[in-house]
């Protein structure tokens, strides 16, 4: 309503990210990611109810903005996977050493260079379009732009890689 009473076009009905003490093993998507059977049958067995739940309610948000005459968009943190991934599909993400908190840890993350990880992103992000009716845009914001980090990835196979081709 405050978009709408503000003479916006659009509305940001929901941001999907991690939160703080959330389960990593399928975290916090409303999505199945029903193109990768290992990890969708986990997240169906452990959420499906929850899932079903968030994913109506999303749906009655871009309704409610269509009604307002408003565009609705989904934002999404980063290209963010379940951690489930990294056992049940390991081709799909990297994992890589960053310095944190003045230690080495070893993270898993979504490489733009991994043709299997540009992949898995196309079918989530296709995944949210045929589950969403309605929903008019996406938008995907990457880690940089809320921390201190000078890099989202880098590995040897991204390393040159330059930041407009990067998710392109």
């Amino acid at each position: 309503e405050e978009s709408a009473k503000a003479g916006m076009n659009y509305v940001i009905i929901h941001s999907m990210g991690h939160h703080r003490g959330m389960d990593r093993t399928h975290d916090d998507h409303s999505l199945y990611f029903g193109d990768y059977p290992l990890v969708s049958a986990a997240i169906r067995k452990e959420k499906g109810k929850k899932i079903a739940e968030e994913q109506k309610a999303l749906q009655e948000l871009i309704d409610y903005a269509k009604k307002l005459k408003l565009k609705a968009a989904l934002h999404f943190y980063e290209p963010t996977y379940p951690a489930l991934f990294a056992e049940k599909y390991p081709e799909t993400l990297d994992k890589t050493v960053k310095v944190w908190g003045g230690k080495p840890v070893t993270f898993i993350e979504f490489c733009p260079a991994n043709d299997s990880a540009l992949e898995l992103m196309r079918s989530k992000y296709a995944e949210v379009v045929r589950t969403f009716d309605g929903l008019d845009m996406v938008v995907i914001t990457c880690h940089e732009s809320v921390s201190p980090n000078v890099a989202w990835h880098v590995c040897p196979r991204c390393a040159g890689m330059p930041k407009s081709e990067r998710l392109a």
